[in-house]
């Protein structure tokens, strides 16, 4: 592998579906060179209900992303979500006869396949088996077992299941449209991904997606995945309140909210908004901005009360020491971080995608950070297997997380700096024209 390999990622989400191309140069680094961001049609709460509408919205996406990069995309990482995932705690343990020879990749491979859950029916996919911490010979809280010795080997990870069915409406949704899917991820640990630091994820943080049609909660603590969970609301619960309360249609009270719509609404008494109601001719009317900052502040704090009921439920009852990281498109709304620090007691902050270079600014948004996440997430595991079987020495991107794909890929092929300079080009200004 000496050339620089392109990598492919799909975040098809409730509100809009994105493609983003990467260039992974030799060094370690990412680099954006192309992307397809269009509204999303046939999803609801993060699934997909009309095959045929998805697949259109896919493919409009995926098409401009291939202009834009001026590449040929034959495979692509995608991004799962919905309330069909399920999390469990499942173990696993391997036996040798000959304690000289040291714990390879293969042995802690077979460990964590050991905690399949065999009993598990069709009607369910598993999606990651992440690794939380082994055991050696009843020594507990082995972080990294490789090249140890020992006759027994133990693991506990954190299985991810998903509705077979949703899945495979998803990877067939992405594969009409000639391309394979290599890998898929669930989108919270697509996010960390892109938006947790090294001390967060070791010391402990808890990441909040709120997205679209979906919350996902995802708890790191020694640096892996310790729990996760996910609620069935999410940015659109906000528009849809603010459709009924002001009798408009949902696309205007979506506008309304991207364009004004605070969670703090001292900042916006006696501002007036127009906007067109439903009704003949669409009648203009006047309301005022603090009005509609109440329709949404209502609402979040219901989402906020439902977000600490799963934390507590995931085991955290209090919150991890690093607090909590809000991303998703709905953490970008003017007055997130201090009306979330005030509604959870906790320290907060907004996580942007990082890790990437040449991500225009009007991308560099929470609403980008699972997309982003994921395309790091299959650069790395890709090269990791292949470091396992001794092909490639190279560095993989400069992000690091846990879970892997169920089947890997990439293509290699040389990128010139004119396709590049006309791709950002693009990409910046379709970023703008595009709602988030």
């Amino acid at each position: 592998m000496d050339k620089e390999t392109l990598y492919v990622s799909v975040d098809v989400g409730t509100t809009k579906v994105c493609t983003l191309v990467g260039l992974a140069h030799l060094s370690g680094s990412m680099e954006i060179i192309g992307s397809g961001i269009v509204p999303s049609r046939g999803l609801s709460k993060g699934v997909i209900v009309n095959i045929p509408e998805a697949t259109e919205a896919i493919h409009v996406s995926l098409e401009e992303a291939a202009r834009s990069s001026g590449q040929i995309i034959k495979q692509v990482y995608a991004t799962v979500t919905g309330t069909h995932l399920d999390f469990s705690t499942r173990w696993g343990s391997i036996h040798s006869p000959h304690y000289s020879v040291p714990i390879s990749y293969g042995e802690v491979d077979h460990a964590v396949e050991a905690a399949y859950p065999a009993d598990m029916g069709p009607e369910r996919q598993v999606l990651h088996l992440v690794p939380r911490t082994y055991a050696i010979d009843g020594l507990k809280g082995v972080r990294n077992p490789i090249g140890m010795h020992a006759l027994r080997l133990d693991v506990e990870t954190l299985c991810v299941t998903g509705g077979t069915l949703h899945i495979q409406n998803l990877i067939k949704a992405i594969e009409h449209n000639h391309v394979k899917v290599n890998g898929l991820i669930m989108s919270g640990l697509a996010a960390a991904e892109s938006v947790l630091t090294r001390d967060e994820r070791e010391i402990g943080v808890m990441l909040i997606e709120i997205g679209g049609g979906v919350t996902t909660l995802a708890a790191f603590n020694q640096d892996s995945l310790a729990a996760a969970g996910v609620l069935p609301v999410g940015g659109y619960n906000c528009t849809n309140d603010i459709a009924v309360a002001l009798s408009t249609p949902p696309d205007v009270a979506e506008e309304l909210k991207v364009r004004h719509g605070t969670l703090n609404p001292q900042s916006a008494r006696n501002e007036r908004v127009d906007i067109k109601s439903f009704g003949d001719g669409n009648v203009g009317l006047s309301i005022d901005r603090g009005d509609l900052s109440r329709y949404m502040l209502d609402r979040m704090e219901e989402i906020m009360r439902m977000i600490q009921y799963q934390a507590k439920n995931m085991g955290y009852p209090a919150w991890p020491p690093a607090g909590v990281v809000l991303t998703g498109g709905t953490a970008a709304t003017p007055g997130m971080q201090v009306f979330a620090r005030r509604a959870i007691n906790a320290p907060v902050r907004i996580g942007t995608p990082r890790g990437v270079e040449g991500l225009p600014v009007e991308m560099a948004t929470p609403a980008y950070s699972a997309v982003v996440g994921t395309l790091l997430w299959g650069a790395r595991n890709h090269v990791f297997r292949m470091q396992k079987r001794g092909i490639f020495s190279g560095k993989p991107p400069k992000a690091a997380m846990e879970g892997e794909p169920a089947t890997v890929g990439a293509s290699s092929r040389p990128i010139s700096g004119e396709v590049q300079a006309k791709a950002l080009a693009w990409l910046k200004e379709r970023a703008k024209r595009v709602a988030l």
